[in-house]
Protein backbone atom coordinates (compact mmCIF):
# COMPACT_ATOMS: atom_id res chain seq x y z
CA UNK A 1 0.00 0.00 0.00
CA UNK A 2 1.43 3.38 -0.76
CA UNK A 3 2.12 6.62 1.78
CA UNK A 4 -0.31 9.07 0.89
CA UNK A 5 -0.97 12.55 2.52
CA UNK A 6 -3.38 15.36 2.17
CA UNK A 7 -1.58 17.66 0.28
CA UNK A 8 -3.74 20.63 1.60
CA UNK A 9 -3.31 18.69 5.30
CA UNK A 10 0.48 19.08 4.46
CA UNK A 11 0.29 22.79 2.82
CA UNK A 12 -1.75 24.46 6.38
CA UNK A 13 1.42 23.63 7.96
CA UNK A 14 4.71 25.12 8.42
CA UNK A 15 7.27 23.28 6.75
CA UNK A 16 10.02 23.00 10.02
CA UNK A 17 7.02 20.96 11.01
CA UNK A 18 6.38 18.84 8.21
CA UNK A 19 10.48 18.01 8.00
CA UNK A 20 10.43 17.51 11.55
CA UNK A 21 7.79 15.00 11.56
CA UNK A 22 9.78 13.05 8.13
CA UNK A 23 12.72 12.61 10.39
CA UNK A 24 10.53 11.37 13.16
CA UNK A 25 8.86 8.89 11.12
CA UNK A 26 11.11 8.00 8.40
CA UNK A 27 12.63 5.02 10.26
CA UNK A 28 8.70 3.36 11.10
CA UNK A 29 8.20 2.73 7.32
CA UNK A 30 10.48 0.05 7.38
CA UNK A 31 9.26 -2.19 10.24
CA UNK A 32 5.29 -0.43 10.82
CA UNK A 33 2.41 -0.99 8.60
CA UNK A 34 1.87 2.12 5.98
CA UNK A 35 -1.73 2.67 7.46
CA UNK A 36 -0.05 3.51 11.16
CA UNK A 37 2.42 5.74 9.56
CA UNK A 38 0.24 7.78 7.75
CA UNK A 39 -1.91 8.04 11.03
CA UNK A 40 0.85 8.60 13.08
CA UNK A 41 2.22 11.51 10.45
CA UNK A 42 -1.37 13.03 10.66
CA UNK A 43 -1.85 13.23 14.42
CA UNK A 44 2.00 15.02 14.98
CA UNK A 45 0.69 17.16 12.39
CA UNK A 46 -2.30 18.11 14.77
CA UNK A 47 -0.11 18.34 18.09
CA UNK A 48 3.64 19.32 17.31
CA UNK A 49 1.67 22.79 15.05
CA UNK A 50 -0.02 24.10 18.32
CA UNK A 51 3.25 23.18 20.84
CA UNK A 52 5.38 24.97 18.28
CA UNK A 53 2.90 28.16 17.91
CA UNK A 54 2.65 28.44 21.70
CA UNK A 55 6.68 28.19 21.99
CA UNK A 56 8.72 30.89 22.83
CA UNK A 57 10.88 32.85 20.33
CA UNK A 58 9.33 30.31 17.48
CA UNK A 59 11.90 27.54 18.93
CA UNK A 60 10.18 24.03 19.92
CA UNK A 61 12.61 21.61 21.64
CA UNK A 62 11.63 18.34 22.08
CA UNK A 63 13.69 15.83 24.12
CA UNK A 64 13.76 12.23 23.59
CA UNK A 65 15.20 9.42 25.49
CA UNK A 66 15.01 5.50 25.91
CA UNK A 67 14.45 5.88 29.67
CA UNK A 68 11.43 8.53 29.79
CA UNK A 69 8.20 8.86 28.24
CA UNK A 70 8.62 11.38 25.28
CA UNK A 71 7.06 14.75 25.73
CA UNK A 72 3.49 15.23 25.19
CA UNK A 73 2.87 15.65 21.53
CA UNK A 74 4.50 12.42 20.93
CA UNK A 75 3.23 10.65 23.28
CA UNK A 76 -0.51 11.47 22.23
CA UNK A 77 0.84 10.08 18.61
CA UNK A 78 1.89 7.06 19.95
CA UNK A 79 -1.55 5.97 22.23
CA UNK A 80 -3.34 7.23 19.35
CA UNK A 81 -1.61 4.63 17.27
CA UNK A 82 -1.29 2.07 19.37
CA UNK A 83 2.75 2.31 18.78
CA UNK A 84 5.21 1.74 22.19
CA UNK A 85 7.72 4.84 22.73
CA UNK A 86 10.63 1.96 23.72
CA UNK A 87 9.87 0.65 19.75
CA UNK A 88 10.05 4.12 18.15
CA UNK A 89 13.13 5.18 19.81
CA UNK A 90 14.81 2.17 19.48
CA UNK A 91 14.50 2.78 15.85
CA UNK A 92 15.59 6.36 16.41
CA UNK A 93 18.73 5.06 16.95
CA UNK A 94 18.17 4.53 21.24
CA UNK A 95 20.26 7.60 22.25
CA UNK A 96 19.25 10.87 24.02
CA UNK A 97 18.86 14.00 22.17
CA UNK A 98 16.67 17.21 21.45
CA UNK A 99 15.18 18.01 18.42
CA UNK A 100 15.29 21.59 17.88
CA UNK A 101 12.58 22.97 15.49
CA UNK A 102 13.10 26.49 14.49
CA UNK A 103 10.57 28.59 11.74
CA UNK A 104 13.65 28.13 9.50
CA UNK A 105 15.85 25.25 10.41
CA UNK A 106 15.30 21.79 11.91
CA UNK A 107 18.26 20.59 13.88
CA UNK A 108 19.40 17.59 16.52
CA UNK A 109 21.42 17.70 19.24
CA UNK A 110 22.64 14.19 20.58
CA UNK A 111 23.79 13.75 23.85
CA UNK A 112 26.92 11.74 25.64
CA UNK A 113 30.50 12.00 25.68
CA UNK A 114 30.72 13.94 22.41
CA UNK A 115 27.42 16.16 21.74
CA UNK A 116 26.86 16.90 18.27
CA UNK A 117 24.45 18.55 16.28
CA UNK A 118 23.31 18.19 13.16
CA UNK A 119 20.94 20.52 11.18
CA UNK A 120 19.34 17.75 8.92
CA UNK A 121 16.63 21.14 7.31
CA UNK A 122 17.14 24.50 6.83
CA UNK A 123 15.04 26.95 4.55
CA UNK A 124 17.16 28.60 1.76
CA UNK A 125 18.49 31.64 2.45
CA UNK A 126 17.63 34.77 0.03
CA UNK A 127 20.64 36.50 -1.27
CA UNK A 128 20.55 40.19 -2.21
CA UNK A 129 20.12 39.15 -5.89
CA UNK A 130 17.29 36.70 -5.09
CA UNK A 131 15.87 39.55 -3.01
CA UNK A 132 16.44 42.28 -5.79
CA UNK A 133 14.95 39.83 -8.51
CA UNK A 134 11.65 39.24 -6.42
CA UNK A 135 11.52 43.08 -6.21
CA UNK A 136 11.28 43.58 -9.45
CA UNK A 137 8.99 40.84 -10.14
CA UNK A 138 6.69 42.16 -7.46
CA UNK A 139 6.67 45.59 -8.82
CA UNK A 140 3.81 46.83 -9.91
CA UNK A 141 2.87 49.96 -11.84
CA UNK A 142 1.90 52.99 -10.19
CA UNK A 143 -1.75 53.66 -10.67
CA UNK A 144 -3.17 56.65 -12.10
CA UNK A 145 -5.49 59.20 -10.31
CA UNK A 146 -8.71 59.63 -11.68
CA UNK A 147 -7.99 62.95 -12.27
CA UNK A 148 -5.91 62.46 -14.58
CA UNK A 149 -7.80 59.89 -16.42
CA UNK A 150 -8.76 62.43 -18.84
CA UNK A 151 -5.47 63.47 -19.94
CA UNK A 152 -4.03 59.90 -20.31
CA UNK A 153 -7.51 59.46 -22.98
CA UNK A 154 -5.94 62.39 -25.20
CA UNK A 155 -2.70 61.76 -25.03
CA UNK A 156 -3.40 58.01 -25.91
CA UNK A 157 -5.67 59.91 -28.60
CA UNK A 158 -3.18 61.98 -29.72
CA UNK A 159 -0.80 59.34 -29.88
CA UNK A 160 -2.80 56.86 -32.33
CA UNK A 161 -3.73 60.02 -34.70
CA UNK A 162 -0.46 60.19 -35.01
CA UNK A 163 0.63 56.61 -35.75
CA UNK A 164 -2.20 56.21 -38.41
CA UNK A 165 -0.80 59.89 -40.22
CA UNK A 166 2.59 58.04 -40.85
CA UNK A 167 1.11 54.96 -41.78
CA UNK A 168 -1.41 56.98 -44.18
CA UNK A 169 2.16 59.01 -45.48
CA UNK A 170 4.09 55.77 -45.71
CA UNK A 171 1.28 53.85 -47.67
CA UNK A 172 0.64 56.81 -50.15
CA UNK A 173 4.51 57.14 -50.63
CA UNK A 174 4.71 53.56 -51.84
CA UNK A 175 1.70 54.26 -54.12
CA UNK A 176 2.93 58.00 -55.74
CA UNK A 177 5.81 56.40 -57.86
CA UNK A 178 3.32 53.98 -59.71
CA UNK A 179 1.15 56.42 -60.32
CA UNK A 180 3.92 58.66 -61.56
CA UNK A 181 4.76 55.43 -64.26
CA UNK A 182 1.80 54.74 -64.92
CA UNK A 183 1.17 58.07 -66.37
CA UNK A 184 4.65 58.24 -67.72
CA UNK A 185 3.91 54.97 -70.03
CA UNK A 186 0.48 56.21 -70.81
CA UNK A 187 2.16 59.78 -72.38
CA UNK A 188 5.05 57.91 -74.04
CA UNK A 189 2.34 55.51 -75.97
CA UNK A 190 0.36 58.89 -77.27
CA UNK A 191 3.75 60.46 -78.10
CA UNK A 192 4.66 57.15 -80.39
CA UNK A 193 0.92 56.94 -81.95
CA UNK A 194 1.12 60.61 -83.02
CA UNK A 195 4.70 60.40 -84.39
CA UNK A 196 3.60 56.81 -86.34
CA UNK A 197 0.41 59.18 -87.52
CA UNK A 198 2.21 62.06 -88.89
CA UNK A 199 5.16 60.13 -90.84
CA UNK A 200 2.58 58.64 -93.14
CA UNK A 201 0.65 62.24 -93.55
CA UNK A 202 4.46 63.12 -95.02
CA UNK A 203 4.43 60.55 -97.12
Amino acid sequence: MAYTTSTRAVAAVPACINQAINFLTRPLILTEAPDLVVSLQSILRSTLQPAFQHSRDSRLILSLTPTSLPPRPLYAACIACGLQWADWIRLLGAREFDLIIEANAVSVTYHGAKPQTITFWSEPSRTPAKRALLALLNFEEARVPISKLGQQSAMQASLKATVNSAIAATTLEGKVPKVNERRGQEMGGRKQKGDREWKKIES
